[in-house]
């Protein structure tokens, strides 16, 4: 869970103003909200792709159903909303990996 949550919240700060200026990040929504929804899939996304880059399969079971009630309903509202956290993970994870070398 160590890698999972580190990973997640590292895709999270790639979204900061003075870097890839996600939406999600930099115009924080509540909790709950579609954008705040598409930020959380966009974290998650991108700390799999990461997890599977670096080989530290953590146990992900900790994602209580709250939260994943928020993505299927963000998804519900608009099922474009996962092809665009896809498109924005692969942006965050490629950041992070340049940043790494």
């Amino acid at each position: 869970m160590f890698y999972s949550t580190a990973f997640h919240e590292m895709v999270h700060s790639t979204g900061h103003a003075k870097r890839l200026k996600r939406d999600g990040v930099v115009n924080m929504d509540r909790k709950g909200s579609q954008k705040y929804a598409k930020e959380e899939l966009v974290a998650e996304i991108g700390a799999s792709i990461l997890n599977a880059t670096y080989g530290t399969f953590d146990n992900t079971k900790h994602l209580n159903v709250a939260y994943v009630q928020n993505w299927l309903d963000a998804l519900k509202n608009d099922p474009k909303i996962i092809i665009e956290a896809s498109k924005d993970s692969k942006k965050a994870v490629d950041y992070i990996l340049k940043s790494a070398i």
